[in-house]
């Protein structure tokens, strides 16, 4: 029998990258969900610029940096499947915002999607936001709480947050501000911009099949808006570039002395349960926190003995 959940992707051209892919299989190895459509932006060809103004830009050097030394394998290119039906709907573009015409509207409406995956696009507007029940789910790399925009996974490093998070969102008109349906966090990897990008794809792919089972198949309800005012960050320019660059080989040289010349501090916590693990024999619980924002917890678990 065909599963009942029914979504559509929003991509840019006619491929997907690794992680994207990773998502949609995800969904549809579950036997919950079936991938009914794919939207493609055709985008526009623009002229090749010529080579002493494309080394000029004020971007230069982070897209060179970004497509060389931090490309990860996760942004690895993967085509899409062919026995999907697949419409092109160039939008209509109004500033940084884009529109779906009527026309395409219908078109997504006849597939009649719960939901629709976002890979591609750009900032998304107008009834297009509500063509799916469920609307459009988006994932953005970071905390929208802390940051918004992008770089993903940049801004916590040079601001030295101790963690870096991972939300999928269903969008509204305000930009990184919609309505979050998973949310996660990481350690950010100070020395180490690459793992970073690395964790934050390929370790949440499995995002939108939680939010299918949570707020499709349970019912449980759309949390309210993010309400967040947090800045929104932009892609650094050369200067900004160089300081990264010089502070990450600091943050990597200070990894590698510390993982060869000074031990870990580990120890275990015990205490006196009642009957089942989860119910303390004292009502009053002590919270034992980290003292420091660079400690952390790790794999933390119960073990039962007895007497």
């Amino acid at each position: 029998s065909q599963p009942d959940i029914r979504f559509a992707v929003l991509i840019n051209g006619r491929s997907l990258k690794k992680w994207q892919a990773g998502a949609i299989q995800k969904l549809t190895d579950s036997g919950l969900c079936a991938c009914v459509l794919f939207i493609s932006n055709p985008g526009k060809t623009e002229p090749k610029q010529p080579l002493l103004k494309r080394f000029f830009k004020r971007d230069a050097l982070f897209t060179f940096l970004t497509n060389r030394i931090f490309r990860v394998t996760a942004e690895d290119i993967c085509p899409i499947p062919e026995h999907i039906e697949l419409i092109e709907a160039e939008p209509v573009e109004e500033g940084y915002s884009q529109f779906f015409s009527d026309e395409d509207l219908q078109k997504i409406k006849a597939a009649a999607p719960h939901f629709i995956l976002r890979f591609g696009y750009n900032i998304l507007r107008g009834d297009v936001l509500d063509v799916a029940p469920f609307g459009i789910w988006s994932f953005h790399h970071g905390d929208e709480r802390q940051f918004r925009g992008g770089p993903f996974g940049f801004w916590e490093i040079v601001k030295k947050v101790p963690s870096t998070g991972v939300i999928l969102q269903r969008l509204t008109a305000k930009l990184d501000a919609g309505h979050v349906l998973v949310r996660r966090a990481y350690i950010t990897v100070f020395h180490s911009w690459k793992e970073m990008r690395e964790r934050l794809l390929s370790e949440n792919t499995d995002m939108p099949l939680q939010a299918v089972k949570r707020y499709i198949i349970q019912n449980e309800s759309i949390p309210e808006v993010s309400r967040t005012k947090a800045p929104i960050y932009k892609t650094p320019g050369f200067c900004r570039m160089t300081c990264f660059m010089a502070g990450l080989w600091m943050s990597r040289l200070n990894f590698h002395f510390k993982r060869l010349f000074i031990y870990e501090d580990w120890h275990v916590e015990t205490g006196r349960l009642f009957q089942s693990p989860l119910v303390p024999l004292v009502p009053a619980i002590q919270q034992i926190r980290p003292v420091s924002q660079r400690e952390f917890y790790a794999d933390p678990f119960i073990l039962n003995c007895e007497g």
